[in-house]
């Protein structure tokens, strides 16, 4: 796995930054980050399948950025709702739901969206070459009570950006470009680069935790 950008624990294993910092608070050229996708070790993972869009996963969600409204494939529609807003996509799992592990499946790209999780269960997000920006708040905002697992698959590059404003939804916590209000584990051997204009980059407000 290679996290790209320099790192800046504080409150040690509880919050982890990265941040691409320009002199004018301006985000990085669209050159430069084209030059970053090819800078890692590109390997792959031999436990996911590439040709297909669930990657193989058991309890796969896919959702794929793109065009103005992301395609969602969803089979698991009674236990979990997902709407979208435009390219702001929230997926919300019920707490009646059987105690499935659900793995959300996303690729793609936005200019203007997000990814929001409700919920109470542990759930995985495979990050498959997606690149999000949200100009008003966290590119993935995670406000569920479970576990979550950040897959960064072997072989792609993702990038994450948000905003100089955020735009919070009522007393929710909204703190960096990726905010989880629970654990966070991030895991896998692709690429992962997030760059914060409002302030932090990667917010966890419980254990943060990085398998490699």
């Amino acid at each position: 796995m290679n996290l790209r950008k320099s790192f800046a624990f504080v409150a040690l294993f509880l919050s982890m930054v990265l941040i691409a910092a320009c002199s004018d608070g301006n985000k990085s050229s669209s050159v430069n980050k084209n030059e970053k996708e090819d800078d890692y070790e590109n390997k792959t993972d031999p436990n996911l399948n590439m040709d297909r869009d669930d990657l193989g996963q058991e309890h796969s969600i896919v959702i794929k950025f793109g065009n103005g409204a992301p395609a969602i494939d969803n089979p698991y529609e009674n236990d979990v709702t997902i709407t979208s807003n435009g390219e702001n996509v929230v997926v919300n799992v019920a707490e009646t739901s059987a105690n499935i592990e659900y793995n959300l499946i996303v690729s793609g790209t936005t200019t203007n969206g997000s990814l929001k999780i409700y919920g109470q269960h542990n759930m995985g997000i495979f990050l498959n070459s997606v690149d999000i920006t949200n100009p008003r708040g966290p590119a993935i905002n995670i406000q569920s009570g479970g576990k979550i697992s950040v897959n960064l698959v072997g072989g792609t590059y993702n990038y994450l950006a948000d905003g100089a404003n955020y735009n919070p939804t009522g007393e929710e916590d909204a703190k960096g470009t990726l905010f989880s209000e629970k654990r966070l584990l991030f895991k896998g051997i692709g690429s992962l680069e997030v760059e914060s204009k409002y302030n932090h980059a990667i917010v966890v407000d419980n254990d943060f935790e990085m398998e490699s």
